[in-house]
């Protein structure tokens, strides 16, 4: 599998063009991104710099121009000249009484029909004041872009599609490979949060950049939520652990979780199995009945597997 990071001028290319060919049916005469999952997949920047919540990103991309075009703080100016955009605007921030207001003025005049994200999984990412302070300067009508750009990404390249195989090959790998490395910790006690902590270490030691999303609970043949913890509570026998995550490699996520069985107190690992087993004597009940509702559960996948193929709906299946 190629694990290249990044991606070659011709996907920026494409995705730019689909755009604004829509723009062009829809009558946009410019569309205006603000958040960090759409900046990057219009202009390949990938930066840390996201999780600060105090400074604006913009890019803009218009029908006339070969790549987007960019506003943004002076210091990620050499992080951007890095990507596929060419036309790149600073400003010297910190500058709270500006903050770039005055270049959006700029390049956005003339404007009168500008497309911004407005609909489900969208956010802003800039001052709600200081649209408002834009809009009302240069009067253009704002139109959602929502459908059109997550239609867009909908399709995914054979190269997107690689990276999301990626993370998702070493994820499972660990998934699968937890319980033996708790084994070496040989730790009388273990909790949630021990549990989780060392799954996250596998994955960032085996290739995985970040671990935006991972949550860890347990619970006696079932668990409560799986949006939170991981606490300090204690795995026990008779319990179902499960973790979910969302782990990244080169913007790409995985997203999937895997159940465990706790069956015992000694946490020896059985087989290949996702069950942590000891010697309580009704270990072999309990594992022949979790082992049950697995391979149920694992058919069922199976069959869903076998129906899947172009045309056929989600619901149906």
């Amino acid at each position: 599998m190629n694990n290249i990071r990044g991606f070659p001028i011709y996907e920026f290319q494409q995705r730019l063009l689909k755009l604004q060919n829509k723009m062009k049916e829809n009558e946009i005469d410019a569309v205006l991104i603000t958040t960090q999952s759409n900046f990057n997949y219009f202009s390949g920047l990938v930066s840390r710099f996201w999780e600060s919540p105090t400074r604006p990103l913009y890019l803009i991309v218009k029908q006339n121009l070969n790549t987007p075009l960019a506003i943004v703080p002076d210091l990620l100016l050499k992080s951007m000249e890095k990507t596929f955009v060419k036309h790149i605007y600073t400003w010297d921030a910190p500058c709270l009484e500006d903050d770039g207001v005055s270049l959006l003025k700029k390049h956005l005049y003339e404007c009168n029909r500008v497309g911004l994200c407005m609909g489900v999984e969208t956010e802003l990412r800039m001052s709600l004041g200081n649209l408002f302070k834009v809009k009302d300067y240069l009067d253009f009508d704002l139109i959602d872009v929502t459908e059109i750009i997550q239609n867009i990404r909908l399709v995914k390249s054979d190269l997107e599609i690689n990276k999301i195989k990626n993370v998702c090959q070493i994820t499972s790998k660990y998934f699968e490979d937890l319980p033996n490395y708790l084994k070496k910790i040989n730790h009388k006690h273990l909790t949630e949060r021990m549990v989780v902590n060392e799954f996250q270490q596998l994955l960032l030691k085996n290739g995985v950049d970040t671990v935006k999303y991972i949550v860890g609970r347990r619970g006696k043949n079932g668990y409560c939520s799986v949006v939170d913890g991981p606490t300090d509570e204690l795995l026990e026998a008779n319990d179902i652990f499960v973790i979910d995550t969302g782990a990244v490699y080169d913007e790409y996520f995985c997203d999937f979780d895997r159940n465990y069985t706790i069956i015992g107190n000694d946490y020896t690992v059985v087989g290949n199995s996702h069950t942590i087993i000891g010697n309580d004597c009704t270990v072999v009940e309990q594992l022949e009945r979790y082992k049950k509702a697995n391979h149920l559960l694992w058919e069922a996948t199976e069959k869903a597997f076998e129906m899947i193929k172009p045309n056929i709906r989600v619901k149906d299946i």
